[in-house]
């Protein structure tokens, strides 16, 4: 598992690299709101768990413009703090919010291929498929909990230019988790688990963006 998440960053940086080779494109770094919606399905005793969870946080999107063809690269990281949980077990509902834990945090980067069908000196809109990666944690006075996962999905980025280096980004990514590990810790014991998972998260932001 390690290996996959060095391939993850690895192609993060190549991603970056190989598109400022290409004649140097317009590059952005722009910033703003995220607001993530998770939602996750699994099975415990025979029994489907569904679990829905609504965050809030902070968008960072670094990538690469089109210049000679319709084609960038956009990266995206999120970092996010969970606010409500509601889950379903049992024909019981059961709900949660940040005020019962004593930490919550949620991480997602993304790498996406967009292809920029609008593309001109005022405004861009692209989509691409994606790679991502996500951390989620918590703890409570008695539990402390960490999964990562590996996921693949969509991206969509708009870029409305105010000048010739300035913005207001805009888009969404959703990424469909294939694969995860994590651990949960108390006192006395601690216990790991990996395997595959049927994770959703969906994940609108906007923003400002600088254009270089």
């Amino acid at each position: 598992m390690k290996k996959l998440f060095f391939l993850f960053f690895t192609l993060l940086i190549v991603s970056n690299s190989w598109a400022e080779k290409k004649e140097k494109p317009p590059m952005v770094l722009g910033g703003g709101l995220a607001i993530p919606y998770a939602y996750e399905r699994a099975k415990y005793n025979n029994e489907t768990i569904e679990t829905k969870m609504t965050s809030i946080g902070l968008n960072l999107t670094v990538g690469t413009l089109p210049k000679n063809n319709n084609w960038g690269v956009i990266d995206n990281f999120t970092f996010a703090f969970p606010q409500s949980i509601s889950s379903k077990y049992g024909g019981n509902d059961y709900t949660s919010d940040k005020k019962d834990y004593k930490s919550l945090f949620l991480f997602e980067t993304t790498i996406a291929f967009d292809y920029f069908f609008v593309n001109n000196d005022s405004f861009l809109l692209g989509v691409g498929p994606l790679l991502g990666m996500t951390l989620f944690s918590w703890s409570t006075d008695y539990i402390t909990s960490g999964n990562y996962a590996l996921g693949v999905g969509a991206n969509i980025y708009g870029l409305k230019k105010i000048t010739d280096k300035l913005g207001i980004q805009f888009g969404a990514t959703t990424v469909f988790d294939f694969y995860g590990f994590g651990y949960v810790n108390t006192a006395l014991t601690k216990n790991s688990y990996s395997g595959f998972t049927n994770d959703y998260s969906l994940t609108p932001f906007v923003g400002l963006s600088c254009i270089f």
